[in-house]
């Protein structure tokens, strides 16, 4: 959101996209972040009385308060702890979405509070341990695709926004918009939302729709926090200007746009569908960052996926030994050797009784061979998880 301040208002961290009122004659040549004290003192030394800010690039710093908080907050759980509880909020999360996406398909005012307060639920969760909920992520139930992927969104976006130091309030806001960012399509016809084959230039028209029906259901509650609205309206922007459904380019897109795009085109392209296999996440990863500076912010591109890793938490690897394990926990010092629990065994078909390691240990001989999908060995990878993770 754009608001004109005063200079002397001007805070680290602000996004400045114009100079409104000045005593000369000095030229904005790019806009950007105030990242200094001095660069505040140099704009009022230089007659710059007041300026343009976008509010939803608003960077802020943690003070001494926000790192008391930090420092107050309950210490992480293990994985195993936090799983069961995790499971259970995932599969209320999906109710929920069930419900959310009636209310909508109904025309029915939705308790902005309730989603808000199931957001908040998943950032909790991902608070305690991370890693159990981006676990569940990977668990795909085919024919629950609409009601999965906004939850997985806004998962995924609340750890982004966590590994780029944003404080709380922004990661709240952040998973809330992810869950709510597709609530439109419940307006698009299935024959076209779940259709196998390529669009019709109709028919993506239609679908591109769905980005309107959000916004226009979502405008007419007064509660709503408007940067939230504005992330779900720039979810399918591009930097290049390619994007819909208001063609927005550069700097046109917030941050939280910028990254709630890189998120829901990851998780759409792994994503399982009744008429098609997710991509492995090295793919998709390879497609963002081929799109970068194109579609995508590429500095994001990249921090995103440092943040997730290149064997994310909840896929499935084999080792060189032929025993298959989760990846429970990303390494970010050393991307190839992340944290895994091992419980199946690949050469023989069988159950083993799940142990964890850890790849990075100076003990460890294991090593990863490959990713694997859980058909591959016909594991039931859904019944499985709880019980191998117990």
């Amino acid at each position: 959101m754009l608001r004109t301040i005063k200079s002397s208002k001007l805070e680290i961290g602000m996004y400045v996209t114009r100079f409104v009122k000045q005593t000369g004659n000095m030229n904005l040549t790019m806009a950007g972040w105030i990242k200094t004290e001095a660069a505040m003192k140099g704009l009022i030394a230089k007659g710059i009385l007041e300026v343009e800010i976008d509010t939803s690039k608003t960077l802020v710093a943690k003070t001494e308060s926000e790192n008391k908080e930090k420092s107050e907050k309950q210490k992480p759980i293990s994985f195993d702890n936090e799983l069961s509880r995790a499971t259970g909020l995932y599969q209320q999360a999906k109710s929920f979405q069930k419900k959310l996406l009636n209310a909508v398909d109904r025309e029915i005012a939705i308790d902005v509070k309730q989603v808000e307060a199931m957001s908040n639920k998943l950032v909790d969760s991902l608070e305690r341990n991370s890693n159990a909920l981006l676990c569940l992520t990977s668990i795909r139930e085919k024919d629950s695709y609409l009601l999965e992927h906004s939850i997985n969104v806004g998962i995924m976006l609340a750890t982004f926004a966590t590994y780029l130091g944003f404080d709380k309030a922004k990661i709240q806001k952040l998973a809330f918009a992810g869950v709510i960012h597709d609530i439109g399509k419940i307006k698009v016809p299935d024959e076209i939302l779940h259709k196998p084959g390529k669009l019709t230039d109709d028919e993506f028209v239609i679908m591109r729709n769905h980005v309107n029906y959000g916004g226009d259901y979502l405008s007419q509650f007064d509660d709503l926090e408007p940067s939230i609205l504005e992330t779900v309206m720039q979810h399918h922007e591009k930097i290049d200007g390619t994007g819909y459904p208001n063609k927005l380019r550069d700097d046109e897109i917030g941050m939280y746009g910028r990254m709630i795009s890189i998120v829901d085109c990851y998780d759409a392209m792994t994503a399982e569908r009744v008429y098609k296999k997710g991509m492995p996440s090295m793919k998709a990863m390879k497609i963002l960052m081929r799109e970068s500076g194109v579609h995508f912010d590429g500095d994001l591109v990249r921090k995103f996926i440092q943040c997730i890793g290149l064997y994310p938490a909840g896929t499935l690897v084999k080792m060189k030994s032929q025993k298959v394990g989760l990846v429970t926990k990303v390494n970010q010092a050393k991307p190839l050797e992340p944290e895994v629990k091992i419980f199946y065994c690949a050469k023989n078909r069988h159950y083993l009784a799940s142990r964890d390691i850890n790849l990075a240990a100076s003990h460890c001989k294991e090593e990863i061979e490959e990713v694997i999908k859980a058909e591959d060995y016909k594991i039931d990878f859904q019944k499985f998880f709880t019980q191998a993770v117990a």
